[in-house]
Parts: structure tokens; sequence; C-alpha cells
């Protein structure tokens, strides 16, 4: 295996990534693309890279249910009133510092409305006692695990929200993910169908108005809005609804997404050969590097189940054990091998996948080049792509991003419009009397699991 990168971080076990980075830390941000429509542009969103904002030192954020692993960025307002939302993280640090998070309402388009925080909030801005941490143990890459718990029965209403985490003290910023509240005033069905049209997967939706107390609402002050997976930059709102039937709201103009293929397995879960695995795990520097088996684009469809993205944290060579601090970390690589005319020549690529932190495009997560550009070449391999990752069962894909952003899977997974996909659907209302946005509905629509239901 060539390694063709240096990393500063493998040059010592107790690095300090506070001297490193600290000189480009207020120039530093994740450059994110809007996904999903190949046939649709986007342009590069300042939005997304504050939402999913994080310090070059922090990995494996996850953002999820009290004793849960899977990522969850939607909660329910009342069914989830006894639950705490676990913001975890690892920095990698040698010393553990105090933290506090600060939560802000947004409105529909995530940007920070001017609500006061005693109107959403039940405690103070910025809340402290928070959170816990737990020192690594018996790894290679030193680090501080920290959970940081946010209590649902705090939220006063509904509507999109940002968690911010600071460090106490020096009040550095240390990461943004965004969370959704919501509640189930108004009922969903939708209905996603296959098309023949390139690969993809049209999404419908029917909302019934007015299931609680015999309420309605205005039209006007109604959005309905969806994306794929837990890629949140692939969020896309319906037209106005095509039929009004009573207080049903039928959107038969679908939303396209791209179906995709099934997500490709990077399996960590074992850095000393106890457990089988195509991953090969060598060994630099005192370090350890594990290489993905090399991707190629399937030539047809095959389903397989798959996280959809998300990553399962375990380590097998500690198998009884906390997996939070003693999963090792390992630099990743991956190579993907095609012809060279199957790309643009203005066209990056991206692995993208919970694992590195990025459900999207995002800067630190682009692939590079072994040698310049060359059409006439027969047989082209790119330069692996390269990341810190704990231990575990994961999933990622390889997207390509043209010169104006646009995001398409077709050259580096194909599509296939049977391809099983998450789609996360939420209704938002627009309150007349305060002018501030509330989740009045959500549904997780899955293309296998999930039986098709539409009012025509």
């Amino acid at each position: 295996m060539k390694l063709n990168v240096k990393n500063e971080l493998l040059d010592q076990k107790n690095f300090n990534w506070r001297q490193i980075f600290s000189p480009i830390i207020a120039t530093f941000c994740f450059l994110l693309c809007f996904s999903v429509l190949p046939i649709c542009s986007y342009a590069r969103s300042a939005v997304w890279d504050s939402l999913f904002y994080q310090l070059p030192s922090v990995h494996t954020v996850r953002i999820t249910p009290q004793k849960e692993w899977k990522q969850q960025y939607v909660y329910d307002l009342d069914a989830n009133s006894d639950l705490d939302i676990l913001l975890s993280f690892d920095e990698l640090f040698a010393d553990s510092r105090q933290l506090y998070f600060v939560v802000r309402h947004c409105d529909v388009e995530w940007q920070p409305d001017d609500m006061l925080t005693l109107e959403y909030w039940d405690g103070f801005e910025k809340q402290y006692d928070c959170s816990e941490y737990m020192l690594s143990f018996n790894t290679t890459v030193d680090y501080v695990h920290y959970k940081v718990h946010v209590p649902v029965r705090q939220f006063k209403v509904s509507g999109n929200y940002t968690i911010s985490v600071y460090s106490m003290g020096d009040d550095e910023h240390i990461l943004t993910r965004p969370v959704i509240i919501a509640e189930h005033e108004m009922g969903i069905e939708s209905c996603v169908r296959k098309t023949n049209n390139n690969g993809m997967q049209d999404l419908t939706v029917t909302v019934h108005k007015g299931l609680s107390n015999g309420s309605s609402k205005s039209l006007r002050d109604i959005s309905v809005c969806s994306w794929q997976n837990n890629d949140m930059s692939s969020l896309l709102f319906f037209d106005n609804p095509t039929i009004v039937r009573g207080d049903d709201m039928s959107y038969t103009d679908p939303l396209v997404f791209q179906g995709g293929s099934e997500w490709r397995w990077a399996d960590t879960r074992s850095l000393r050969g106890h457990v089988l695995s195509d991953t090969r795990v060598s060994v630099f520097d005192g370090y350890y590097h594990a290489e993905i088996p090399l991707a190629t684009v399937p030539l047809g469809y095959s389903y397989h189940e798959d996280f959809n993205g998300l990553q399962y944290i375990h380590n097998y060579d500690e198998p009884k054990t906390n997996f939070d601090i003693t999963a090792d970390y390992s630099i990743i690589h991956i190579n993907l091998h095609e012809p060279a005319y199957r790309f643009g020549r203005n066209s990056s690529l991206y692995v993208v996948g919970d694992f590195n932190d990025a459900p999207f495009p995002m800067n630190r997560n682009k692939f590079g080049w072994v040698e310049e550009w060359n059409a006439s070449e027969s047989n082209f391999v790119l330069e692996d792509y390269t990341y810190l990752v704990k231990q575990s069962l994961a999933n990622y894909r390889i997207v390509e991003v043209d010169a104006e952003g646009r995001v398409d899977m077709t050259n580096t997974e194909a599509s296939f419009s049977e391809t099983e996909n998450d789609y996360h659907i939420c209704v938002y209302y627009r309150d007349p009397s305060t002018g501030y946005y509330r989740v009045l509905a959500y549904k997780k629509h899955n293309t296998l699991k999930t039986p098709n239901a539409f009012i025509h």
C-alpha cells in the first residue's frame, strides 16, 4: 500500500490539535454542495456549512436518542418528552475540557430567527453541567469521548433547531448539529414510485390537515419538504398542492431523487486480524492503516441490507469493553479504479457517509488524483481517499460533483430505481400570530418497508 499523504497527527501520540489548527480555525469552513438531482444545479451553501460545523480535532459526531446508536435528527415533542438527545463525539486531545451547549430556534430555511430563548427553551441560554467525558483506553490514538445530554422536555415549541457546543473558559466553538422537534397535529401519507428515467425515485405526499382538535390551517402557511437518508443537503420543498379536497392536500407533482445503489461497506471492527474481512490492515509508524477493497461501479442492481449511510461503532479486538473508549482509530484508505473518460475534467469525487461525519459532499472528504487527468488513459486509478475513522462497521458512497455543484452518482455508484432508501418528510406551519415556524408532522418512508399510500 502506497502512502501518498503525510498526516501530521501521526507524528506523535499526544499531539495538540489546538497548536496545529488555531491559526486557521478562523478561516476554516466546509464546502458543501446541495444534491440530489443531476439535472439541477445548486450553489454551495454556507447554511449547511454552519449546521454541520466541527473543529478539525473533532471526529465521530453522533446525535442519537439516548441508548440508541442510529443517527437521528427528528424527535417527537410529546412521544420523546422523557428522552435525552445524546450528542456524542471524540476530540483528539489528551486532556479533557468542560463544555456547555446553546440551543437556537431557526426558520424553515435553517436561518436563526429572532425568538427569545425563553420562548422556545425551558432553561438558561447556556446550559452547563450537561456533559460527561471518558478518556480513551489502550488505543494508539488518544482521544476524549464526550456525551452532551439535551433533554427533549425542555423544548417548548416544535421547529428547526441547532445545538452548538462550546468550551468553557475560552468559549471556543467546537461543533454544531441540526435537530428537528416535531408535533403530530397533522397526518402524512406517502408514496415512492420507481421510474424508468435513469434510476430515479418519485416521491408524492398527501397531508391531512386539522387532525387535532378540529383545527384547520391556511394553505399559504403550510410547507412540505423531504430529504433522502441522512443527507439533509438533499432537502427539497414541494410546490403548491395539486389537489385540495376538504382538509386533505395532495402533492402529485413529485420530488425526484436519484435512487443510487445499495451502500458500500467499510469494516474496521478488527485491526488485529480477529475477524475475517476484506479490509487489509497494516501498521505504519505505530498507527493502523485500513485499506478498503477496491471500489468499482456496479454493472447491475443487487440488493443487500445496509445502514443507509450510518456507522455502527464496534470493536472485535476488545469485545467485552466499552466501545466508546476502546475502539481505536485507523487511517482508512479507499480507492476507485475507473476509466478516465467516465468523469468530467472539472469534476471532483467525494466519499460520503457518517463514518467521516459527512453524509454529503464536504471539502474534507474529497478524493485526489494520482496523476494528471489524461483522457487517453484506458484505465485510471484515483488517489486513495484517507481519513481517520473509528473502529466500526460503516456505510459509504462515492459521488461526483461537477464544477457547477451538481451531485451525481451515475458514474461512481450507478443509479437504480429499486434501491432501498429512507425519505424523511416534514410539514412546516408558519403561525400567523407569531411569524415563527412549527413542525406539525413528520414521517419516515422506507422504500422497502413502508407501504405506499396515496389519495387521488
